[in-house]
């Protein structure tokens, strides 16, 4: 997810502004905190007392919810000003696209190696839910803070 917010802190300006922000906007403390979230969530997901359920809370905020607001910190951080309609589609997006990559990466893993990521395929499906749910959730906290501006 660290990764993800410096790919998006340049890829957002870059698309709607064609402009590339300064790097010294890039902001530590926005990393430090998605590297906290994101590894909190996997501590979270193993005080689940079920597999199955730590397994949904840990795709739903430490997958779709932080990729998310992933992409929140990185728009807000690259102090572009873009439409919230345009964030949340290029948003949603990001979530989706992230959660088919880690579902591929398992399914390498699962078949090249002694690793199980899955009994079913329904795990997949409900993992791929999940990330939409917790893209939701944080779209409903972080998209009305999109600021855009006509005159800039």
């Amino acid at each position: 997810m660290a990764v993800s917010y410096v790919v998006m802190f340049f890829l957002i300006p870059f698309l709607f502004t064609n402009k590339t922000p300064s790097s010294k906007n890039l902001s530590a403390g926005s990393i430090i905190f998605i590297l906290f979230s994101s590894f909190a969530s996997y501590l979270l997901a193993d005080l689940f007392p079920s597999e199955f359920w730590g397994n949904r809370f840990l795709h739903t905020f430490g997958g779709g919810f932080l990729a998310y607001l992933t992409c929140y910190l990185a728009t807000k951080d690259s102090k572009v000003h873009i439409r919230r309609a345009q964030f949340f589609v290029l948003s949603f997006l990001v979530v989706i696209a992230l959660g088919n990559v880690n579902e591929v990466f398992e399914f390498i893993l699962h078949n090249t190696t002694n690793i199980v990521f899955a009994e079913t395929i329904n795990d997949t499906w409900l993992d791929l839910c999940c990330n939409i749910i917790g893209a939701l959730v944080a779209a409903l906290i972080f998209t009305p803070n999109i600021k855009y501006s006509r005159h800039e």
